[in-house]
C-alpha cells in the first residue's frame, strides 16, 4: 500500500516538474524571438507590392525617412507604462509611378537597431501600400522608438507617405494616435557627396 501511493506521489511529481519544464522552455522561446512585425504576405498582394532586384545605382530620386513611434507611454502622475501596437504604413502616393522601399529598420530608444525587416526592396505599384504590425506586448523598442525607411525610384516620383499609428487597450482605456515620416537625407545630396 506505501509503495502505491510512494509511486503515485513519484508520477505526479514527475508530471507536475515535466509540465513545469514545458511551459519554461515555451516563455522562454517566446521571450528569445525577435520583435514581432507582420507584413501584409506579398503574394497575395498581387502585383502591387513585390520584390525586386533592381540595382541601386539605377535609382535617381529617392530618400530616408523617419519615423517616431511609440510602443509605450507614460500614463497618470505616477508615470505607469501603457503599452501600445504599431502599425507602420508605407504608402506609394504616385498614381503613375512605382517606388521601391529599400529598407526599413526598427530603433529603441537608446538609437540601438533592434531589427531590419528587408532583404530585399520591396516594389510598390502605383499607389500601393505595405504595412508592417509589432504587437502590444513587444516593449523593446521602449518609450521613444523609431524608424528608419529608405525609398527609391529610377524617375522623379511623388515621395511616399510613411507614418506610424499607434493603438493600445487596457480595461475600459484606449490610446491611439500617429505620428509622420520626416525627410532628413535626400538620394540627390548623398550620391553628390560620394561623388566629391
Amino acid at each position: 500500500m506505501y509503495l502505491q501511493r510512494f509511486a503515485d506521489i513519484r508520477l505526479r511529481f514527475v508530471t507536475f516538474v515535466a509540465t513545469t519544464l514545458i511551459l519554461a522552455s515555451l516563455v522562454s522561446c517566446e521571450r528569445r524571438r525577435s520583435p514581432e512585425i507582420d507584413s501584409p504576405r506579398l503574394k497575395s498582394r498581387g502585383a502591387k507590392i513585390e520584390e525586386t532586384s533592381i540595382a541601386t545605382d539605377a535609382f535617381v530620386a529617392g530618400r530616408t525617412i523617419y519615423v517616431p513611434a511609440y510602443s509605450s507611454i507614460y500614463v497618470s502622475d505616477r508615470a505607469s507604462r501603457f503599452n501600445l501596437a504599431i502599425t507602420l504604413s508605407l504608402r506609394n502616393a504616385d498614381p503613375r509611378r512605382s517606388i521601391s522601399i529599400t529598407d526599413a529598420r526598427y530603433f529603441d530608444h537608446d538609437g540601438k537597431l533592434v531589427h531590419d525587416y528587408i532583404n530585399k526592396p520591396i516594389r510598390l505599384g502605383p499607389l500601393g501600400s505595405i504595412e508592417y504590425f509589432i504587437k502590444e506586448s513587444d516593449t523593446s523598442g521602449g518609450v521613444s522608438a523609431s524608424f528608419l525607411v529608405d525609398w527609391a525610384a529610377d524617375s522623379d516620383t511623388i515621395p511616399p507617405v510613411v507614418e506610424a499609428v499607434m493603438i493600445g487597450t487596457k480595461g475600459t482605456q484606449t490610446v491611439s494616435f500617429t505620428t509622420s515620416g520626416r525627410p532628413i537625407q535626400d538620394r540627390h545630396a548623398e550620391s553628390n557627396e560620394t561623388h566629391r
